[in-house]
């Protein structure tokens, strides 16, 4: 994947846009991807990569999740993303 690099404080700047519609499976697989790294990063503080749809094209940034819900993740610092924008997520 072919992303724009952002710092997680550039995230209040960002217009997120609605990701490209998964089917079920893929949604399961993403939540479960976002699930482990919210254990990752509350655990050992492990930071992940989160790609993300915004205006402007693909994003992706470098952080620590600390919490997931069905509509938000929560990152170190404060900020947050929607996870209909989320894409992707490697740790």
């Amino acid at each position: 994947m072919t992303a724009q690099f952002i710092q997680k404080e550039q995230l209040s700047e960002v217009k997120f846009t609605q990701a490209s519609d998964l089917n079920p499976k893929e949604k399961s697989e993403l939540m479960t991807k976002l699930k482990k790294s919210e254990m990752l990063g509350n655990g050992f503080k492990n930071k992940c990569k989160i790609y993300f749809s915004a205006l402007g094209g693909l994003k992706v940034v470098e952080t620590t999740i600390w919490m997931v819900s069905n509509e938000y993740i929560n990152l170190k610092g404060g900020q947050t993303i929607p996870v209909n924008s989320i894409l992707d997520i490697e740790f």
